[in-house]
């Protein structure tokens, strides 16, 4: 479709211009003595227009001029199958451009996933390598916990010990003072027994130490107290004791079940250890296995460039008794040949 306000007369002229100037009348050429409009293709409309037109006075123009004009529409159309094969070639370079730059695009993708597989397995491997090492240092956390109630249950038991033995004297004294307490009573018995005896006999003497034996029986009496009251106290340090004794089994008893528990902690930090080593050996062996497969294959190498040195050293040796053959055999054509020529 031509531009509105472009018109032939204004092909015309431009062309008219570029000649008296001795330029070529190109499209282009055209198109830039026209301001830079209208289209390209109204304008190669209008200039074959005006060749057409101008074919019958052509006619009474010279050689030179009608070969001039030919040459000029020549040169035309190659202009135009010349840029019309820029513009396949472009389109070309640009459809292989774009290929190129998404094959870019995919390495680049694959390139970043590959970066992302290995961060991951890097990642992967420091988070193997850091549970390890937690493990580590909560065995030797949990060992450490361990030796500290096994010292807390030794210290306990120590203390137990001293308790029972502090139990076993209390009870010691209690029985030396009930066998005092028994003896004291036995004592007074039998004295009250013999004072009755003698009562009958010495009644008026009785009687003058009334006093005194009442006395005798009141510091007795207190003595008598004391004793019980030591019973007593005797009697409550022992049950305090027992309390004591109590708490500490109570004690030990839950130092035990830590204990036990701490050990099941332990077992099972211990098999996880395990576990890791075993995948760790298992990794030694496939690590040995491929070294030790490498070797045989070095061995292999080996033995096979010694074949193939024997088996050239055999080749060799037997391409020379082949070609001392050959000579031989030429030798007794040569004497086979004299003979019959004598």
């Amino acid at each position: 479709m031509s531009r509105s306000g472009l018109t032939k007369n204004m092909v015309k002229q431009a062309r008219d211009v570029l000649i008296s100037q001795n330029k070529y009348p190109s499209v282009d050429a055209v198109r830039i003595e026209l301001g830079n409009t209208g289209s390209k293709s109204t304008i190669h409309k209008y200039l074959k227009e005006l060749e057409d037109g101008e074919q019958g006075i052509g006619q009474n123009l010279s050689v030179s001029e009608t070969i001039q004009s030919l040459v000029i529409r020549l040169a035309e159309q190659l202009h135009i199958e010349a840029n019309a094969e820029i513009e396949k070639v472009k389109e070309i370079n640009q459809i292989n451009e774009e290929r190129q730059n998404e094959e870019i695009d995919v390495l680049r993708n694959e390139l970043s996933q590959t970066k992302m597989v290995l961060q991951e397995r890097n990642a992967t491997v420091d988070e193997q390598h850091k549970i390890n090492e937690a493990l580590k240092t909560s065995l030797d956390q949990e060992i450490i916990a361990k030796n500290r109630l096994e010292q807390q249950v030794v210290n306990l038991n120590e203390s137990l010990v001293q308790n029972r033995e502090y139990l076993s004297n209390l009870e010691e004294k209690f029985k030396h003072a009930q066998q005092s307490l028994d003896h004291y009573r036995e004592f007074v018995k039998e004295q009250r027994q013999q004072d009755l005896r003698r009562f009958d006999r010495q009644v008026q003497m009785l009687q003058a130490e009334i006093r005194q034996l009442q006395q005798t029986i009141v510091v007795k009496q207190d003595k008598l107290n004391e004793i019980s009251l030591e019973n007593n106290k005797l009697t409550t340090e022992l049950s305090i004791s027992n309390q004591n004794n109590k708490r500490c089994e109570n004690s030990l008893n839950k130092v035990c079940k830590q204990l036990e528990q701490v050990k099941q902690h332990e077992t099972s930090l211990l098999s996880e250890l395990q576990n890791h080593q075993g995948t760790i050996q298992k990794l030694e062996i496939q690590l040995n296995n491929v070294t030790l497969e490498k070797t045989n294959l070095f061995q292999q190498n080996n033995e096979l460039q010694s074949d193939l040195v024997i088996s050239q050293t055999k080749f060799e040796t037997q391409q020379s008794m082949l070609t001392q053959l050959e000579n031989l055999i030429v030798q007794l054509r040569k004497d086979d040949s004299r003979k019959n020529k004598t």
